[in-house]
């Protein structure tokens, strides 16, 4: 009688624990699915946000060189000069220019 005590005991634990531990196992996988899928998340908008600095920072850098070459004469282009170095400076470019 113990002999079926025991198995009824097993399977009993078996039909109870493992539905418990297959949602425990299912959690865990989804958290660490997430937290690859953020992770990866980041690493896609920190290299988008590198690129488009690069991108602005040559763009102004191109504006700014044609304005040093040839100097602005009216207050117009001047403005335009200075706003492109504005831009220039909040972008963080390199290397720094007056």
């Amino acid at each position: 009688m113990n002999r079926r005590a025991y198995l009824i005991g097993i399977a009993v634990a078996t039909v109870v624990l493992s539905p418990v531990l297959s949602i425990v196992a299912s959690v865990q996988i989804a958290e660490r699915n997430s937290e690859r899928i953020v992770a990866d998340q980041k690493r896609t908008e920190a290299a988008a946000t590198a690129e488009a600095r690069r991108v602005a920072c040559a763009f102004f850098t191109l504006n700014l060189d044609v304005y040093d070459e040839t100097p602005p004469t009216t207050p117009t282009g001047r403005n335009l000069r200075q706003t492109y170095l504005e831009f220039y400076q909040l972008s963080g470019c390199q290397p720094p220019r007056k």
